[in-house]
């Protein structure tokens, strides 16, 4: 029976890297939609990108996925420090994550700023601020530390100190030489890697972008508009990078662009709901 242990515990760590992300999904879903067209979402985005083949991956772009979203989660409550705390750790687990994190915390900060429907003046706005800083520092406090401990500065990552097969290291910093329009074309329509050939369904996403211009409150659409930002910026620092294709299936640097995108295709899948709905009503 002790062969079975191994593949016992990877079953467990399959449903729990599906379910971990796409429960994510849900809880951000239900801010914007009603309870059937959220599940059928996530339920969609679970099976029809590529978290559904990178769930059978110990992979930590699964896993700062999973943080991303439970940080986004926070930071729309608003819970700020835990906010903090959970993007950091998403960064600490998958630095590549960087581009989007930085979106979200940058819009965040100005949301914790503006506060409400009605701003409250400068001294919430201040401490909204310290809380997400804070939080921040906590999340990438383990980033750091095994930094300084394998390299020797907090500065100095992974991607920095790459071994090659007859000694010494190279840098992956300066690998972003890819012209902009053509990485974009790359990223997007390859065949192998592209996003939308292998996850077509995130084209229903431009079907969610009038419910957006429409959506209210306002503090919902700026939400969502800071959501598409950071998958913006995301795909933009990837489309640049002269390995971005370096992956088993689609490109797993965008993986975080599901969530992201999740609230658009919500609204084309609650915009079909509506119709099947009006639909199967009786007629008079």
């Amino acid at each position: 029976m002790a062969c079975f242990r191994p593949v016992h515990r990877t079953t467990h760590f399959v449903i729990a890297a599906f379910l971990g992300p796409d429960s994510g999904f849900t809880t951000l879903l239900r801010r914007y939609l009603g309870t059937v067209p959220a599940l059928c979402t996530a339920y969609l985005l679970g099976t029809a990108t590529l978290l559904s083949p990178y769930a059978y991956n110990y992979s930590a772009d699964v896993a700062g996925t999973f943080f991303l979203v439970l940080g986004v989660n926070a930071l729309f409550r608003p819970a700020l420090l835990t906010a903090g705390i959970l993007l950091g750790l998403a960064v600490s687990l998958k630095l590549s994550l960087l581009p989007a994190v930085a979106a979200l915390l940058g819009g965040g900060w100005l949301l914790a700023i503006l506060g409400g429907e009605r701003p409250e003046g400068v001294r919430p706005a201040v401490l909204r601020s310290l809380r997400l800083g804070i939080g921040v520092l906590f999340g990438i406090a383990p980033l750091l530390a095994l930094n300084a401990s394998l390299f020797g500065s907090v500065w100095l990552t992974g991607y920095q100190r790459i071994a090659l097969p007859g000694g010494g290291t190279v840098s992956h910093v300066s690998d972003f030489n890819q012209p902009l329009a053509a990485g974009l074309v790359q990223v997007l329509f390859d065949g192998t890697h592209g996003v939308l050939p292998s996850n077509p369904v995130l084209l229903l996403g431009l079907f969610g972008i009038p419910t957006l211009i429409r959506l209210r409150p306002w503090t919902r659409r700026r939400e969502v508009a800071l959501l598409v930002a950071a998958a913006a910026l995301q795909l933009v620092v990837i489309s640049r990078y002269d390995f971005w294709n370096q992956s088993h299936v689609s490109n797993r640097f965008l993986l975080v662009l599901v969530p992201l995108l999740a609230p658009l295709v919500g609204f084309a899948v609650d915009l079909l709901y509506r119709a099947a709905r009006l639909d199967s009503e009786p007629r008079p």
